[in-house]
């Protein structure tokens, strides 16, 4: 989804990506976001749907294009570049600062800390669902921040397990404090290292290279159980290798890695799967791989270009609730 979009983007006409130093810090900025499930059996998002939620909204607050930017909510396999199109297509600019640097589960860990003002109001506009199904829906929101968010993820599992959002305008100047700005830069970088990687070894080293991660462990996949909970993709994937099992815990994104010796990594920590060609897997890429070949890479939070976000804790409780609830049959 994120290469078509991505294609779809850059081949609609002139997409400029405006640098963090360039941004009027007096106008708005909204973030573009995908929510749900990325392993929902059903979820159907179209790139209308995306265009009608970001427009939806801007109708909503009353503003004019120009009067706004266009942000990603995090760096992933689709949400890079989460914004593009809506800005390509509608003629708004698009601006590098990310919510977060890395992906992250939940809405609230894109939120740039606006959990923290007491007086601030989120508007969300969410798009997606299959017609032909009865699941279409567009939703509008406005309230208070996990209420509003709240109301999104339930429309993401009534769609069908995924939806296109626009919300949280915040000013730039506020985005540019608790956002990840350069985030989108870093990412263009690493794509054009690994894509000039001709072997799976020099494409894992380039990623190295440029985010200071490390390879922990090499092993094959013995066992891959995630169901879709409450909105998320959730569950465990073992590693079996010379050094004994590796078990990572999926709230959609690689959570948690744990190894003989104890803890290995903790979200915000970057946790990464490569397959024998060098390509990366998420969560959703495993099933049915059974026995391949896996490489874990590490990338320390220090290392990463975070949002507020991603770096609070308390939010790391909702994960732990989630993965913590009954057994996976």
């Amino acid at each position: 989804m994120g290469t078509r979009l991505g294609l779809l983007s850059v081949s609609a006409g002139d997409l400029y990506l405006t640098f963090p130093d360039e941004v009027d810090a007096e106008c708005t900025a909204i973030t573009c976001s995908l929510v749900g499930a990325p392993g929902a059996s059903s979820p159907r998002v179209t790139p209308r749907d995306f265009l009608r939620s970001v427009q939806n909204l801007i109708d909503q607050l009353g503003l004019a294009r120009e009067e706004v930017v266009l942000i990603s909510n995090e760096n992933g396999a689709t949400a890079t570049v989460n914004g593009w199109w809506q800005a390509a297509a509608l003629g708004i600019r698009l601006a590098d600062i990310p919510c977060n640097g890395r992906a992250h589960p939940l809405g609230i860990m894109g939120a740039m800390g606006l959990e923290h003002q007491s007086d601030y109001r989120s508007h969300q506009a969410a798009v997606g669902g299959d017609p032909q199904a009865e699941r279409y829906c567009e939703v509008y929101v406005q309230g208070d921040l996990p209420a509003a968010s709240g109301v999104i993820r339930s429309t993401s599992e009534t769609a069908g397990g995924l939806v296109a959002v626009a919300r949280n305008p915040v000013s730039a100047d506020y985005a540019l404090e608790h956002g990840a700005p350069g985030g989108v830069a870093q990412a263009l970088r690493l794509g054009e290292a690994w894509l000039a990687a001709e072997t799976a070894q020099k494409r894992m080293k380039a990623v190295q290279q440029i985010t200071a991660g490390e390879v922990v462990a090499t092993g094959r996949l013995q066992d891959v159980r995630i169901v879709t909970r409450a909105g998320f993709s959730v569950g465990t994937v073992c590693i079996g290798g010379d050094g004994g099992e590796m078990q990572i815990e999926v709230v959609n994104e690689f959570m948690t890695l744990q190894g003989p010796g104890g803890m290995n990594a903790r979200f915000p920590d970057l946790i990464c799967l490569f397959d024998d060609q060098g390509s990366p897997l998420d969560a959703t890429q495993l099933a049915g791989r059974t026995g391949d070949a896996v490489h874990i890479m590490v990338v320390c939070r220090d290392e990463l270009i975070l949002g507020a976000g991603a770096k609070n804790p308390d939010h790391w409780a909702e994960c732990r609730r989630l993965l913590d609830e009954d057994p996976l049959s």
